[in-house]
């Protein structure tokens, strides 16, 4: 007989224990979600807005963020 299977994780669920702040460290300026445009700021030049899920307002920021936050909120439409 094979052994049990265990269920498959969720979609939001952390690989490794880690702090939030260190995951946003590593991934904050650097993912597959992240999409700059032009815009009128005072240094760059760019706005960059993130299109993750669990990120509700679109920006790219810690506080927001849908990767990094262990209590990120999404909402989906409902059937």
């Amino acid at each position: 007989p094979s052994p049990p299977l265990s269920p498959p994780p969720t979609q939001y669920s952390k690989m490794v224990k880690a702090p939030d702040a260190l995951v946003w460290e590593i991934v904050g300026h650097n993912n597959c979600f992240l999409r700059k445009k032009s815009g009128n700021t005072r240094r760059t030049g760019t706005i960059a807005f993130s299109t993750e899920p669990g990120n509700l307002p679109s920006l790219s920021s810690f506080k927001y963020s849908g990767i990094a936050s262990s209590q990120a909120v999404d909402v989906t439409p409902g059937e």
